[in-house]
């Protein structure tokens, strides 16, 4: 289910409110339930702290391109939108590899070339480090800087480290 009276979101109390601009925690009228949203308040916490910026309607986006609900929590966060998430996911590329790509000024077509020659998941000449709680490769972090307007945590978080 979709909600399309909700443009810019906040959650409260498990709740999306529109509000009146993106800085802003003045709730507008109209609010609408998590429920009308088609998430569940566990969900909706977890896709705000990804993005504060996210909409009902991108996240939706994302089960209508076939990204499971529990991947959507890392390209949101990674600044994807849910065709980028699929193009990268196609070529077998995970979020925190995608955002090393893009880093570098590369695209998904780049990477689907590279990897069609039996490249790996980065790049030839990627030198960034990285860090992960697992061996698996979607759980790594790369410690890099995200293009200037890149939205998600990440990169905000990135942006942040920068301007101190």
């Amino acid at each position: 289910m979709e909600c399309h009276r909700c443009q810019r979101v906040w959650l409260s109390s498990s709740i999306w409110l529109p509000v009146e601009s993106p800085g802003s925690l003045s709730p507008v009228s109209g609010g609408c339930s998590r429920r009308d949203s088609g998430f569940t308040s566990e969900q909706a916490r977890a896709l705000v702290a990804a993005d504060p910026t996210v909409t009902p309607e991108e996240v939706v986006a994302f089960d209508e391109v076939g990204i499971a609900a529990d991947a959507r929590i890392g390209w949101v966060e990674a600044g994807f939108s849910a065709a980028h998430a699929r193009a990268w996911t196609d070529v077998d590329v995970f979020p925190q590899e995608a955002r090393v790509w893009r880093a570098m000024g590369l695209s998904v077509d780049d990477a689907r070339r590279h990897r069609a020659g039996g490249g790996g998941a980065l790049p030839d000449d990627a030198q960034v480090g990285s860090f992960g709680y697992s061996g698996g490769r979607a759980d790594r972090n790369y410690g890099v800087t995200d293009p200037p307007g890149t939205r998600g945590r990440l990169a905000t978080n990135a942006a942040h480290d920068r301007d101190r």
